[in-house]
């Protein structure tokens, strides 16, 4: 894990060290200003653009805005920043916010290596330097911490973390496997009982390891259920919204 951890940092590293090294070389004959299919100015905005303040689908620089996004301070879909970066994937050697991120401190993600600790909380993160210096644990486990969009009464945090997961999960259908999200489009267009189809969908997680449910027993299982059928409107209303019926239509032409 440790190597892992280092091996990324050393990636990420040495492609914004080039980016910054181009930028400083050249940046006294750029404009104040430039935009263009291959922008570079103090700020840029372009397809590609190099620059002290750079937006554009590849953004290069110190503050950076684009799908890939490497700077000092970076959001993006995929995002490098040595400071900090925001994205979906990513990181770098300061702090990190993301989905999948690998970073010295990890404020928030899904899956998260830091080279020191997840400082604030990770469905699945792993604590690499203070797991050795000050006794943390290894690995940190979906606290949802972050994620516990619902207040959950339960003495359970497994619960409490499946029905947010749950809840949190049918908001994000791009982030599901294509098979599960096929067949759970199909399931629930085709079943009129919405206790079914919520009954259905923690069985699911059951057998695929989701959101923890495979670690509660019957009667914790059972009060997932119970809660989500709690949420049973504001559930049926985010899988149509997430889940329109033309979007399996789309799949299947």
């Amino acid at each position: 894990l440790a190597l892992i951890t280092i091996a990324g940092q050393i990636v990420y590293s040495l492609l914004v060290i080039s980016d910054l090294i181009y930028i400083f070389k050249n940046i006294h004959s750029w404009p104040v200003y430039d935009s263009g299919e291959e922008a570079h100015g103090i700020i840029a905005v372009g397809s590609t653009a190099y620059g002290i303040i750079a937006v554009g689908q590849h953004a290069h620089g110190i503050f950076c805005v684009g799908q890939l996004a490497f700077g000092l301070i970076s959001v993006g879909q995929v995002s490098v920043g040595l400071i900090f970066a925001l994205g979906q994937v990513g990181g770098g050697l300061g702090w990190a916010i993301g989905q999948g991120m690998i970073a010295t401190k990890i404020v928030y993600a899904q899956l998260a290596f830091a080279l020191w600790r997840v400082s604030g909380g990770a469905q699945c993160g792993f604590n690499i330097g203070a797991s050795i210096t000050k006794k943390a644990k290894l690995v940190t486990y979906c606290k949802c911490k972050g994620y516990q969009r619902y207040d959950i009464q339960s003495e359970s945090k497994d619960v409490k973390c499946a029905v947010n997961g749950i809840m949190n999960a049918i908001r994000y259908p791009k982030y599901w496997p294509k098979k599960d999200r096929t067949e759970f489009i199909q399931y629930f267009y085709t079943n009129d009982d919405i206790e079914t189809v919520i009954r259905h969908m923690v069985n699911e997680c059951v057998k695929g390891n989701y959101h923890n449910c495979h670690k509660l027993n019957s009667q914790e299982l059972q009060e997932v259920i119970d809660h989500l059928l709690g949420l049973k409107e504001e559930f049926e209303s985010l899988v149509r919204q997430h889940f329109p019926q033309e979007t399996e239509l789309q799949m299947q032409t």
